[in-house]
C-alpha cells in the first residue's frame, strides 16, 4: 500500500461547525443533514471544543438534559485533540486506538482545520486498526 498521509483520508468540504450557544438541537439537525457523527464547536472563530453522537448519548439524553434548552458549551469535549495534517496512517490508527473507538480527530493543515478523521475513515480505506 502506498505512503499516504491523514490530509489524504478527510472529505475536503469544509466540516460542520457551530458556535458554543448553538443548542444541541440545532447542532444535531445540521449533523443529521451533513450525515457526520461531530461537529466542530467554536468560540469568538477558534476551535474550543467538538460535540459528538456520543456526547449526546451520555451528555444530554442520559444526563435528562433538554436538547433545546442545552448549549453545545455546555456538553462539548473542551480542546480536543488534533492531528496534523501530514501524520501518517499509522499514527492516526494508534491515536484513534488510544482514544476509543468512538473518537473524532480535527485535522490541521497550516492552522486550519481541513476535516475530522474517525476510525471508519481507516476502515472505509482498507487500513486495519493499529
Amino acid at each position: 500500500m502506498p505512503h499516504r498521509c491523514v490530509r489524504d483520508l478527510v472529505e475536503r468540504d469544509a466540516p460542520v461547525s457551530a458556535a458554543s450557544d448553538t443548542t444541541v438541537r440545532v447542532a444535531t439537525q445540521a449533523m443529521a443533514e451533513h450525515v457526520c457523527g461531530s461537529i466542530l464547536v467554536t468560540e469568538g472563530g477558534c476551535l474550543a471544543g467538538i460535540f459528538t453522537t456520543h456526547d449526546l448519548l451520555t451528555r444530554v439524553t442520559a444526563a435528562g438534559l433538554n436538547p433545546e434548552a442545552t448549549s453545545l458549551g455546555d456538553v462539548m469535549t473542551r480542546d480536543p485533540d488534533m492531528l496534523p495534517a501530514d501524520a501518517s496512517i499509522k499514527t492516526a490508527a494508534r491515536r484513534l486506538e488510544e482514544l476509543g473507538h468512538r473518537c473524532y480527530l480535527p485535522v490541521v493543515e497550516d492552522g486550519c482545520i481541513i476535516g475530522v478523521l474517525s476510525t471508519s475513515h481507516l476502515l472505509l480505506n482498507g487500513y486495519p486498526r493499529a
